[in-house]
């Protein structure tokens, strides 16, 4: 489904994405919260976002996770439970650069705050590696590292 132009993802979360097939009785939701920019569920990663030079379909992207963190904080379920919408911003403020790489941290941030894994650390340590903050980039990259095994690392 997640490259079948006949659905589209419309919302999801750490462990799921909701893709609705594209026909009349979808087309209220779709409008209202299908995902132009971003796919969470496609490509080697696991999930697509723009190239770093197409800034206007970064700030879409943005702007269309901004969406899907309004709605689970609407819905009451962003506590501990959510946090791949904001590593995905954050990594999409990283992408734009510049004056964004503040929002990139504090993105960062709050998904290291709901998961600590340690692609989020990675993640949060590029950031401040960014802004020229080596002291707290050692830290977030020392932190991820604990969560790699030696093998990922090519430690040994």
């Amino acid at each position: 489904m997640n490259e079948d132009e006949n659905w589209k993802p419309v919302i999801f979360d750490d462990i799921s994405v909701l893709y609705l097939r594209l026909d009349r009785q979808n087309d209220e939701i779709i409008s209202s919260y299908g995902l132009d920019s971003i796919n969470p569920c496609q490509g080697k990663k696991g999930y697509h976002l723009p190239k770093s030079n197409d800034v206007e379909g970064l700030k879409e992207a943005r702007a269309e996770l901004q969406g899907i963190i309004d709605y689970y904080k609407d819905a009451g379920l962003l506590s501990k439970k959510v946090s791949s919408p904001y590593r995905f911003k954050g990594l999409i403020e990283m992408r734009l650069g510049g004056d964004y790489l503040n929002d990139a941290v504090e993105s960062l941030s709050k998904a290291v705050k709901i998961d600590d894994n340690a692609m989020v650390f990675y993640d949060l340590g590029v950031a401040f590696r960014k802004l020229g903050d080596s002291e707290k980039a050692v830290e977030h990259f020392t932190a991820a590292s604990k969560g790699f095994d030696k093998g990922y690392l090519g430690m040994g």
